[in-house]
């Protein structure tokens, strides 16, 4: 810069970097993200159908979908398939018997996700699908056109695919 040029950002008055402002409208995004289902939409949108109680923001994002389980049935789901993410069998032990659902699948603020089954059969981790097989958990049951059978096979996970063929997994996804 030459040394008689003033500079382009007249002194004393504050900037923000570029990082501030990325900080700012991740943090920006990020309430907004969680608050999606703000209030009832209409008055019959207050009610849960099965208990005539208000519906829990969990609730109205799943209701979004076509989903209509409790909230505790969201949050069950949803542990067991954290569980199935880290590989922790006594965690998704522990969640099954708390009534979660194997075949449920996973709810975020944008909607539904893929199933546990899919999630280890992708994982190749045959101890979690031996055990949600176990629990009843639905082997043709995919997310995005990929079934837990197709999932294994492209993962290259041989034992975990025909365990999944011998419980009635198909190759495609209904």
């Amino acid at each position: 810069m030459d040394a008689g040029r003033e500079s382009e950002f007249p002194r004393g008055r504050p900037t923000l970097s570029l990082g501030v402002v990325a900080l700012l409208a991740l943090a920006v995004w990020g309430s907004a993200l969680w608050t999606l289902p703000r209030g009832p939409r209409s008055p019959t949108d207050t009610a849960h159908p099965a208990s005539g109680r208000e519906r829990t923001p969990w609730e109205r994002v799943a209701e979004r979908f076509g989903d209509h389980r409790t909230d505790d049935q969201i949050r069950d789901a949803n542990q067991l398939y954290l569980a199935v993410l880290s590989g922790d069998e006594a965690a998704a032990r522990h969640a099954l018997a708390a009534g979660a659902d194997p075949s449920a699948r996973y709810l975020d603020p944008c909607g539904p996700g893929p199933t546990p089954l899919l999630e280890a059969s992708g994982r190749g981790d045959e101890r979690l699908v031996a055990l949600l097989l176990a629990h009843g958990a639905d082997p043709n049951l995919g997310h995005d056109g990929e079934s837990p059978l197709a999932a294994a096979n492209r993962a290259g996970h041989a034992r975990v695919a025909r365990r999944l063929e011998t419980a009635g997994a198909r190759g495609v996804n209904p």
